[in-house]
């Protein structure tokens, strides 16, 4: 019975390492790809990736390709108009050691619709020199560093929940973020923004204060910079934690946890609801 035990583990073991240096995995050189498919016609781009540094680049082309440069796999499959990008790495290559695997998928300048972006963990990177031109971005991230560039959408939407995201630009409709943990930080925003928080930090800078702005907070620390010129009516309530309104204001008001007023016409609805945590408007 021990023989029939040991021999059966000694052609597991001669298979695994079969497989594993198929894959170059056990010598440590890793695995190059390419994948691509004619992006006419496509309206939604998915990425899904986690384990590894991506990094979008938009040039003068007619296909989305992905080239991989070190462990695992990538995908890239059209289906009617949306064309999917996968990335993953099969079990015996995270024993590889430290080795930096990096993906770079490009797409076309001219692409305007949809992206979807899943990251599992790892660095992301969408950033280029011209602005971003989509319609709508859809960002979840369960960890990792994200750097996105000057984005012009429709919408802007944000599941977030660790990791840290920073975007240097971002005009759009309507943003919305939903934030569980993490640090998110937006440079420079331009139009509608709802967000709720549930813990971890948002810095905001507006631009031009366009539209409403909706804050709900459960915990953590929100920091909302305004424009000196900006036009508003404040309407802020908070169960616990604090709220600093560190902006010029023609009229304000505090009393039973609520700060409220105006500044010059009062075009535009800023609400904020906190239950725990920080927000400073500033």
């Amino acid at each position: 019975m021990k023989k029939i035990i040991l021999l059966f583990l000694v052609i597991t073991g001669l298979y695994l390492a079969f497989t594993s240096f198929s894959h170059f995995s056990w010598l440590g050189l890793g695995a190059n790809g390419k994948e691509k498919a004619s992006a006419e016609r496509v309206s939604r781009i998915e990425v899904n990736v986690s384990g590894v540094e991506t990094t979008i680049i938009q040039e003068e082309r007619d296909t989305v390709e992905a080239v991989l440069d070190g462990k695992g796999e990538v995908n890239v499959k059209k289906n009617g108009r949306t064309i999917k990008v996968d990335y993953k790495r099969k079990w015996p290559h995270w024993f590889g050691g430290f080795e930096k695997t990096e993906l770079s998928i490009y797409i076309p300048q001219d692409y305007d619709k949809d992206l979807d972006i899943n990251l599992g963990s790892g660095d992301f990177d969408f950033a280029g020199n011209e602005p971003i031109k989509l319609r709508d971005v859809s960002l979840d991230m369960s960890s990792g560093d994200v750097m996105l560039g000057d984005l012009q959408v429709r919408e802007f939407e944000l599941n977030g929940a660790s990791g840290e995201l920073f975007i240097s630009s971002l005009k759009a409709e309507e943003a919305d973020l939903e934030i569980s943990s993490g640090s998110t930080t937006i440079d420079s925003l331009e139009g509608k923004l709802e967000a709720g928080i549930a813990s971890g930090e948002l810095g905001i800078k507006m631009k031009k204060l366009a539209a409403p702005i909706d804050l709900e907070v459960s915990s953590g620390d929100v920091q909302l910079d305004l424009p000196d010129s900006a036009s508003f009516t404040l309407d802020a309530h908070y169960s616990s934690g604090d709220i600093h309104a560190d902006v010029p204001m023609d009229q304000k008001e505090v009393k039973d946890n609520r700060i409220s007023g105006f500044n010059k016409e009062g075009k535009h609805e800023i609400k904020v609801d906190v239950s725990s945590g920080d927000v400073s408007i500033y």
